[in-house]
């Protein structure tokens, strides 16, 4: 399965403006991201903001949050950490539903990981180590999970997403 990543969702775009980007790191990943975000057939009007949501669902706020948006008939994007869908999590049934009746009402749906932890290494700007981040075999194993769960919520219309979106 591809998943498309796209790095740059927080960023309000307008039209007029370009965006270029350089990696300073790992230069062969960053021009193959840069090439697959560029051949998407994406269209980002001018003077248009993106709403995004992190690491719900939340029984108490991501339903205050959809009544709001409703209230408004405006669409966002919930980046859901999809330890609170897993059947462990004590409100897991609820947060499914969250899930399904958000992606239901026209909000986009996205991955943003199994455990809300880092998924490759982390450095600060004088290059000491924050987080080593997941093997290559863990990250596989939590983008897997994550998006076996979201499929499950969504009876399988996560993956059928345009554009499918994982940060």
């Amino acid at each position: 399965m591809k998943l498309l990543v796209l790095l740059f969702i927080h960023l309000i775009l307008q039209s007029g403006y370009s965006l270029e980007c350089q990696f300073s790191s790992n230069k062969e990943l960053g021009a193959e991201l840069l090439s697959e975000i560029n051949e998407e057939k994406l269209t980002c009007l001018s003077n248009k903001v993106h709403l995004s949501f992190d690491d719900g669902p939340s029984v108490n706020v991501t339903t205050e949050i959809l009544k709001e948006l409703k209230l408004r008939s405006v669409k966002a994007s919930f980046f859901v950490t999809t330890t609170n869908l897993d059947p462990v999590h004590p409100s897991y049934k609820e947060n499914r539903k969250i899930v399904e009746q958000s992606l239901l009402d026209g909000h986009l749906i996205a991955d943003h990981g199994h455990e809300h932890n880092s998924y490759d290494l982390r450095m600060d700007a004088n290059s000491k180590i924050l987080e080593t981040g997941f093997s290559e075999e863990k990250r596989e194993e939590q983008i897997k999970k994550s998006i076996d769960l979201l499929n499950w919520s969504t009876q399988g219309r996560f993956s059928k997403q345009v554009p499918l979106l994982f940060f």
